[in-house]
């Protein structure tokens, strides 16, 4: 596979802040129901919700800290990893999230060898 790049055409890129106060986001995606909302993976856990007028609202959209495994201090794999909306999210409002949680002892003793504590999901 091939590139062609133009060397001498500028780009001229910023550098913005768009939100604080997040941890470790992971996915942003802009709502496909015209509010203008958007959604903010953080690996942690939670969605949260930028409004349309650039303000995080202090409640996030889903919050699942609860079900999955406590994440390292300085660096892991593990949490909620990602978020897709359902083509027809507007009308039906479903959308999947992929995360990763702790193995539990049933699927352990289904495994021939476990690489880890935790297990992918998506829901």
């Amino acid at each position: 596979m091939a590139f062609l790049v133009n060397p001498t055409v500028a780009l001229d890129v910023k550098v913005e802040t768009f939100a604080t106060g997040l941890q470790s986001p992971v996915d942003l995606k802009e709502v496909p129901d015209d509010s203008g909302r958007i959604f903010i993976m953080q690996q942690t856990g939670a969605i949260a919700v930028v409004n349309a007028d650039g303000t995080i609202r202090p409640e996030p959209f889903l919050d699942l800290r609860a079900k999955i495994p406590q994440l390292y201090v300085r660096f892991d794999e593990r949490g909620t990893l990602g978020f897709a909306f359902h083509p027809n999210y507007k009308d039906n409002g479903k959308f999947y999230v992929y995360s990763s949680r702790d193995i539990v002892r049933e699927e352990e003793d289904l495994l021939h060898e476990v690489f880890g504590h935790h297990t992918s999901y998506v829901s």
